[in-house]
């Protein structure tokens, strides 16, 4: 199998090269990725937790979906292809289905936690529809934000450093719209 080819960014995300996912990795060069809370309802209170399978980097942590932007996509196009794949097992979202559904643009932040250097896109939809795991996951499961939030203070280890960072980050975006837990 032929590995992803991902642009290899700046701190203005003016593309300076490509690397394949493992070089990017390897040798800490900063590259784009997209995430995506996905929620089962318009309160906006559950959200969809990836249990990453056993086959793939940090098995059994708990993530959002998402991955990387591919060499000339734009990062709503990775969150479309992230969602087909890992949330519905497709490999590319229905025509119908990316017609009703509103990816809404969060934030954008540059990676200051873990190891990896990634400019990550943080999106949401409301996704009332039956999701189906990818290879890549182990499971797929709804939990409250304010769940999580608990497990996070009490220092579980099962979440991801992304999951945990982009989870207080969207907490002080809505905490600055006045909507949020």
């Amino acid at each position: 199998m032929k590995e992803t080819i991902l642009d290899i960014v700046d701190d203005e995300e003016n593309i300076i090269g490509k690397a394949t996912f493992t070089e990017a990795h390897e040798k800490n060069l900063l590259h784009r990725t997209s995430a995506i809370l996905v929620f089962n309802n318009d309160d906006c209170n559950e959200f969809l937790v990836d249990q990453r399978s056993k086959k793939v980097r940090l098995p059994g942590m708990y993530g959002l979906p998402g991955g990387h932007v591919d060499s000339g996509e734009n990062p709503l196009e990775a969150v479309k292809r992230e969602f087909a794949e890992e949330v519905l097992d497709l490999k590319e979202l229905p025509e119908e289905l990316d017609e009703k559904l509103d990816f809404e643009f969060i934030l954008k932040t540059k990676k200051d936690w873990d190891d990896d250097l990634e400019i990550i896109y943080l999106y949401k939809v409301i996704y009332k529809g039956e999701v189906k795991p990818s290879s890549e996951s182990e499971r797929l499961f709804y939990k409250s934000l304010s769940s999580v939030f608990d497990d996070i203070e009490a220092n579980n280890p099962k979440y991801l450093g992304t999951l945990k960072g982009l989870l207080k980050l969207y907490r002080e975006h809505e905490l600055n719209k006045n909507k949020c837990c």
